[in-house]
């Protein structure tokens, strides 16, 4: 049984909520990612809206044009890991597309503002940028528990049976016993 808990890891959260704004820009929606260590997440996948228009699919890693930068890292809680202060993205940012072009939301040097370009060399600055869990993170061993509960009600159910199969032999045997006059 102590095995059994033992083994089971505790799963972290890996689904974001973000949002930013700058002149002319609003963007939302979700970043799926996977934690990497300490605080820094590689994102996986993206799903939400840039000025009205869905957002289309994550570029891969440093396939962002012009640059070629994107990282596609996020830092949750924001700081810790990141090279480039306390934001929750750094200088490469993540890259995106939309029906309307690709878009890299990234930090402007340490402590320096979140900005975005557009495939065409065009920077924003944003006046915005926030993420937050978008579902809490798992109870860690919860499997373990729900697995231990059920080990239990089956350790039960076969005391109860064992206990009555043996008073039905008991008794059995008690019969052929002779008896005392």
């Amino acid at each position: 049984m102590a095995l059994i808990v033992a083994t089971c890891g505790s799963a972290r959260a890996d689904l974001f909520d973000f949002s930013y704004s700058g002149a002319g820009i609003t963007a939302s929606g979700t970043l799926t990612a996977t934690l990497q260590s300490g605080n820094t997440y590689l994102i996986s996948a993206i799903t939400g809206t840039r000025n009205g228009q869905s957002i289309t699919g994550l570029l891969a890693p440093s396939t962002f044009a012009p640059c070629g930068c994107n990282d596609n890292l996020l830092y949750f809680p924001a700081g810790g890991d990141n090279p480039d202060g306390n934001r929750f993205i750094d200088v490469n940012g993540f890259a995106f597309s939309t029906a309307g072009g690709t878009f890299d939301p990234f930090v402007n040097g340490i402590g320096g503002p979140y900005m975005e370009e557009d495939g065409n060399s065009s920077f924003t600055s944003l006046n915005s940028f926030d993420v937050t869990e978008s579902v809490p993170a798992p109870i860690p061993g919860a499997g373990a528990l729900s697995y231990l509960l059920v080990l239990l009600g089956g350790a039960w159910r076969w005391r109860k049976t064992f206990v009555a199969r043996a008073r039905r032999a008991l008794s059995t045997w008690s019969s052929l016993l002779p008896r005392r006059p």
